[in-house]
């Protein structure tokens, strides 16, 4: 078996029908096909059960409910080949997705393509900047500086070996709801060798309004996703000697600070621990803060102002006024 595709489903019985033509029309045919069932509560495992049926190469594997990271985990536990891809179950992806990928799988420990992203009819293709093979032993700065990781953060569109994968116990964080692909893709970086940049499109997305990138979470989650990322980076930075990792890691950072700041008002919390989560915050990230954040509008620069110059009972009136 040579390489596993991961989909995790949940409730997603109107997509299966066309993510299995997907999988079947693949011109590439020695692979295995994960379908996890993320506890759904429509008849989504029965969909499934019915092609694993038919076909040999088609496994479904069902479980509690837990999440897109969850399952994908779930996934990658059983998964035998020696490369490991994605695919969501409401994406569609062409006849030369897993042949395209592997293709270059021999070249490097991870490969990146190309994607086409579907918006209320439209298709937009997101093509991958500066193909090429880079080897981030010899020269990591030519890959980090000529390649924004950030914008390839989501697991499909991508090739891994099941081998580094395992031997270095790379799983999807759970106690990370956002970005928790992106943090994926940083430790596992962390530990390859060599990258092929492939510009291919394969793979189409539904860019959905309604993700979880929109939505607010309390304090105490934003924050463990915080230093989850804050972790996986600062590893990343150790291996690699890149002077384009600080921006990177100073801009995340950033980001990840302002949710946190806002899930601070998110909730029922006291005065006292809000005031507290301020200061908390302040003291690990208010420097990176202050270097990092590009304040664009005059509420933003009124929040940095205040958080970096240790207003926090100000702030805390401030926030607990706009945020609803």
């Amino acid at each position: 078996m040579e390489v596993s595709i991961i989909i995790p489903i949940y409730n997603g019985s109107r997509y299966i029908q066309k993510a299995i033509e997907c999988l079947q029309n693949q011109r590439y045919k020695d692979f295995e096909a994960i379908l996890v069932d993320d506890g759904s509560t429509d008849d989504s495992f029965e969909m499934c059960q019915r092609y694993t049926e038919e076909d040999p190469r088609f496994v479904i594997l069902r479980k509690q409910n837990g999440g897109a990271s969850e399952a994908r985990n779930a996934g990658i536990r059983i998964a035998k080949g020696c490369y490991i891809c994605f695919a969501d179950v409401d994406d569609i992806f062409n006849e030369y997705y897993i042949e395209d990928l592997m293709k270059c799988a021999q070249q490097g420990d991870l490969v990146l393509q190309g994607r086409v992203r579907l918006s209320k009819n439209k298709e937009t293709i997101i093509p991958v900047q500066q193909e090429g093979i880079y080897d981030l032993r010899k020269n990591p700065e030519s890959f980090f500086s000529m390649v924004d990781i950030e914008k390839y953060g989501a697991p499909y569109c991508k090739l891994f070996s099941n081998e580094i994968i395992h031997g270095n116990k790379i799983f999807f964080g759970t106690n990370i709801l956002l970005a928790e692909d992106f943090d994926f893709l940083i430790r596992y970086l962390s530990v390859c060798d060599r990258v092929v940049i492939d510009n291919k499109a394969n793979y189409s997305y539904r860019d959905n309004y309604g993700s979880l990138s929109t939505k607010a979470y309390s304090f105490d989650i934003e924050y463990s996703g915080l230093k989850q990322i804050d972790g996986s980076l600062c590893r990343l930075m150790k291996r690699f000697s890149a002077p384009s990792l600080q921006p990177l890691y100073g801009k995340s950072i950033v980001y990840h600070v302002q949710r946190a700041i806002w899930g601070n008002y998110r909730g029922l919390t006291t005065r006292r621990v809000r005031i507290e989560n301020l200061k908390n915050l302040e003291r690990d990230y208010g420097s990176l803060y202050q270097i990092y954040s590009t304040s664009e509008t005059r509420f933003l620069k009124l929040v940095k102002f205040l958080f970096c110059n240790k207003h926090f009972v100000l702030m805390d009136f401030v926030m607990s006024r706009v945020v609803k």
